[in-house]
């Protein structure tokens, strides 16, 4: 991993990331990287209880972008659409 990387990773721990790793996509075609060496994954860790309160309460709607990119291209997994499609994905893995 390059200086810049390492940078990279640094702040974005600062910044409380749980974890950041570098994924070499350099061997995939130039459509499928877009001209970039390297994939970024960071993520943060969410108390199970936490999402089990948002799930039951039903005060809010996040589509994540996947499910976005599919109703905008013909459909998704579960068939629905919206807030209804949202919450039967959140059904299949909260598990608390």
């Amino acid at each position: 991993m390059n200086g810049l990387n390492k940078e990279i990773e640094q702040q974005l721990r600062n910044e409380n990331a749980d974890f950041v790793h570098f994924v070499d996509i350099s061997m995939l075609n130039i459509r499928q990287n877009r001209g970039f060496p390297y994939a970024l994954l960071i993520g943060i860790a969410i108390n199970p209880y936490f999402i089990k309160t948002v799930h039951d309460s039903q005060i809010m709607c996040i589509p994540s972008a996947m499910n976005m990119h599919r109703q905008k291209n013909g459909g998704n997994d579960c068939g629905q659409t919206g807030w209804a499609a949202y919450q039967q994905r959140l059904q299949s893995i909260v598990t608390v």
